[in-house]
C-alpha cells in the first residue's frame, strides 16, 4: 500500500516525510478504527482513506509546526 501512496508524491523529500508518517502512524490508526468500528475491514478502509486525505492536505501539513 506504501508503493501506491508514494507514487502520489511529487518530491523525492515528499515522499520520504510521508513515508515516515506512514510507518509511524498506521498500526495506531489501525488499531483506533478498529477499535471503533469493531471490523477489520472497516478499519482498514478508514486508515486507507484517512491517508488519502493526508496525501491531499500533504503541503498544508509539511509547512505546519512539527
Amino acid at each position: 500500500m506504501l508503493v501506491y501512496y508514494l507514487q502520489m508524491m511529487d518530491t523525492p523529500e515528499e515522499k520520504i516525510r510521508f513515508e515516515q508518517i506512514y510507518l509511524n502512524y498506521r498500526g495506531l490508526m489501525y488499531r483506533v478504527a478498529e477499535g471503533v468500528l469493531h471490523n477489520c475491514q472497516d478499519a482498514e478502509d478508514a486508515v486507507y482513506n484517512a491517508f488519502l486525505r493526508i496525501i491531499k492536505q500533504f503541503n498544508k501539513l509539511q509547512s505546519a509546526p512539527r
